[in-house]
């Protein structure tokens, strides 16, 4: 309970909400048998990790701390906020008839934004930076395809349903024919 109120106030200090995103991944999920220890730290977390107006939320951005004592703290309510609010419940398995056999081989990098919307779905997908062989819409593509198999667990707190919308992740793709060396 202590550390609960050292992050909240941490929170309240005034050295947060740098207007950006927070970057999420798609290596790992939780699992289905923890919704219910999920949805009891979300409640206990929610003013901490989510800044929302009516249904709509974005994850708080806390700034570096110069402090090594807060920014030990900082590090900590970021991974707790990812771990509990923007990691993946589950993955569905790709299907061979989804995936594109048109895509351009080589290596590519790219970042993109998204929101998880009120039913636990990766909605409004951008592509914000882009290098190697693909072009904008075979990102786009490639990204529709991954994000179609991530599932959350809705955010439901105190019985309101919400969207979480600053989010980013990055992807690195290496397309084509495997070599064996």
């Amino acid at each position: 309970m202590r550390s609960l109120f050292i992050l909240v106030t941490l929170v309240f200090s005034g050295t947060f909400f740098a207007e950006s995103t927070v970057q999420c991944n798609f290596e790992k999920e939780i699992g289905e048998a923890l919704d219910e220890k999920i949805s009891a730290l979300r409640e206990r977390t929610f003013a901490l990790c989510l800044k929302c107006e009516d249904s709509s939320c974005k994850m708080n951005v806390f700034r570096p701390e110069t402090d090594p004592d807060l920014e030990k703290k900082r590090l900590g309510a970021t991974a707790l906020c990812k771990r509990v609010f923007c990691t993946p419940k589950k993955f569905r398995k790709i299907q061979g008839e989804e995936i594109p056999a048109d895509q351009p081989i080589g290596k590519t990098s790219f970042e993109f934004t998204y929101k998880i919307s009120e039913k636990g779905r990766v909605r409004d997908i951008e592509i914000t930076s882009l290098e190697g062989v693909m072009n904008r819409r075979d990102a786009y593509r490639w990204t529709q395809i991954l994000t179609k198999r991530v599932i959350y667990l809705p955010v439901e707190v105190n019985g309101k349903t919400y969207e979480i919308t600053n989010l980013s992740a990055a992807l690195d793709v290496n397309w084509g024919v495997f070599d064996g060396d």
